[in-house]
């Protein structure tokens, strides 16, 4: 179980490694309370939405901090949030009761409109990322969206001479049903 969250946290690196790019000239850090997003929803700023979190915008993680294989009281802001597992979808500003969290299975959201860029399956680190390794790019279509990928060496500190490159990854679909 451990060894497929490292793997899934390892795909996610481009993703991850954008947002402390920003955290490094912002000052905004990748993993984000949900008030910080959300500061106009008063749920955002009470106990009840205190053990989750964002990583970065697109993320929503509700970790299990009980014995149980269920999680109740998982808050989802407004927009609509995809279970990563199942791909069901959920309409908020709501709040997920008996949600399914059995032990390999975090309870993890991903907001409609994202683009998330990931190394391939098997990369298991950026020593592995040979030139002309192809990203995956998970998008979950609503509406027009975009994400900014950060790149540099990931070993020296070239980046403070410029010595990085940005690449904008944009999806156009209808906000609801199928597109072209």
């Amino acid at each position: 179980i451990n060894r497929r969250y490292l793997r899934l946290r390892e795909r996610l690196l481009p993703y991850l490694y954008t947002y402390a790019a920003e955290a490094h000239r912002t000052g905004v850090p990748p993993v984000r309370s949900l008030v910080l997003e959300y500061p106009d929803d008063p749920r955002t700023w009470d106990d009840t939405t205190k053990y989750e979190f964002l990583a970065g915008e697109s993320f929503l993680v509700a970790p299990v901090y009980e014995d149980a294989d269920v999680r109740d009281g998982i808050y989802l802001p407004e927009g609509r949030w995809v279970d990563y597992w199942s791909g069901r979808v959920y309409e908020g500003p709501r709040t997920v009761n008996d949600h399914p969290a059995p032990l390999d299975r975090l309870p993890l959201f991903v907001k409609a409109g994202a683009v998330v860029p990931m190394w391939p399956e098997g990369v298991n680190s950026h020593r592995e990322v040979a030139p002309g390794v192809p990203l995956t790019i998970d998008v979950y279509p609503s509406g027009r969206s975009a994400f900014t990928l950060y790149e540099d060496d990931g070993v020296t500190r070239a980046h403070r001479q410029g010595a990085y490159a940005q690449q904008r990854i944009e999806s156009d679909a209808p906000k609801r049903g199928r597109g072209d």
